[in-house]
Protein backbone atom coordinates (compact mmCIF):
# COMPACT_ATOMS: atom_id res chain seq x y z
CA UNK A 1 0.00 0.00 0.00
CA UNK A 2 1.07 3.49 -0.65
CA UNK A 3 -0.25 6.66 0.96
CA UNK A 4 -0.92 9.79 -0.61
CA UNK A 5 -0.88 12.92 0.76
CA UNK A 6 -2.08 15.90 -0.56
CA UNK A 7 -1.80 20.36 0.04
CA UNK A 8 -3.64 22.71 -2.26
CA UNK A 9 -2.37 21.17 -6.16
CA UNK A 10 0.86 19.29 -4.58
CA UNK A 11 0.56 15.37 -4.00
CA UNK A 12 3.19 13.23 -2.39
CA UNK A 13 2.55 9.83 -3.06
CA UNK A 14 5.30 7.64 -0.80
CA UNK A 15 5.71 4.08 0.59
CA UNK A 16 8.41 2.34 1.81
CA UNK A 17 9.82 -1.66 1.19
CA UNK A 18 13.09 -3.24 1.85
CA UNK A 19 12.34 -5.02 -1.75
CA UNK A 20 13.49 -2.46 -4.76
CA UNK A 21 11.70 -4.60 -7.31
CA UNK A 22 8.27 -4.71 -4.98
CA UNK A 23 8.37 -0.66 -4.27
CA UNK A 24 8.90 -0.22 -7.88
CA UNK A 25 5.57 -2.10 -8.87
CA UNK A 26 3.35 -0.86 -6.29
CA UNK A 27 4.43 2.86 -6.71
CA UNK A 28 3.35 2.22 -10.45
CA UNK A 29 0.14 0.47 -9.87
CA UNK A 30 -0.82 2.90 -7.29
CA UNK A 31 0.37 5.97 -9.70
CA UNK A 32 -2.32 4.34 -11.80
CA UNK A 33 -5.31 4.54 -9.02
CA UNK A 34 -3.74 8.01 -8.67
CA UNK A 35 -3.77 8.93 -12.57
CA UNK A 36 -7.41 7.82 -12.58
CA UNK A 37 -8.62 9.25 -10.04
CA UNK A 38 -7.57 12.90 -11.57
CA UNK A 39 -8.44 12.48 -14.93
CA UNK A 40 -12.11 11.47 -13.29
CA UNK A 41 -11.98 14.71 -11.24
CA UNK A 42 -11.03 16.25 -14.10
CA UNK A 43 -8.04 17.32 -13.49
CA UNK A 44 -4.84 17.07 -15.94
CA UNK A 45 -1.60 14.77 -14.69
CA UNK A 46 1.62 16.38 -16.07
CA UNK A 47 4.21 13.54 -15.94
CA UNK A 48 6.82 16.38 -16.46
CA UNK A 49 6.00 17.57 -12.72
CA UNK A 50 6.27 14.32 -11.39
CA UNK A 51 9.68 13.80 -8.62
CA UNK A 52 10.62 10.63 -7.19
CA UNK A 53 13.27 10.26 -4.59
CA UNK A 54 14.48 7.17 -3.24
CA UNK A 55 15.96 7.35 0.53
CA UNK A 56 17.67 4.79 1.87
CA UNK A 57 18.46 2.51 -0.87
CA UNK A 58 22.02 1.57 -1.42
CA UNK A 59 21.30 0.06 -5.00
CA UNK A 60 21.42 0.91 -8.22
CA UNK A 61 18.02 -0.85 -9.27
CA UNK A 62 16.52 1.15 -12.22
CA UNK A 63 13.64 2.11 -11.25
CA UNK A 64 10.81 2.50 -14.33
CA UNK A 65 10.72 6.27 -13.41
CA UNK A 66 12.90 8.89 -13.16
CA UNK A 67 14.72 8.98 -9.25
CA UNK A 68 16.16 12.56 -8.30
CA UNK A 69 18.61 13.55 -5.18
CA UNK A 70 16.79 16.85 -4.46
CA UNK A 71 13.15 17.55 -5.18
CA UNK A 72 10.77 20.44 -4.81
CA UNK A 73 7.51 20.09 -2.16
CA UNK A 74 5.13 22.84 -2.09
CA UNK A 75 7.05 25.71 -3.84
CA UNK A 76 10.73 24.82 -1.50
CA UNK A 77 13.46 23.26 -3.31
CA UNK A 78 15.95 22.16 -1.44
CA UNK A 79 15.08 18.74 -0.32
CA UNK A 80 18.28 17.12 -0.92
CA UNK A 81 19.77 13.81 -0.18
Amino acid sequence: QANLNAYANDQQLYSSDKDLKTLNTRLEYELGIAKCWYERDDMIVNPDKHQAMVIGANSEYEFSFPVKNSMELLGVTGFEL
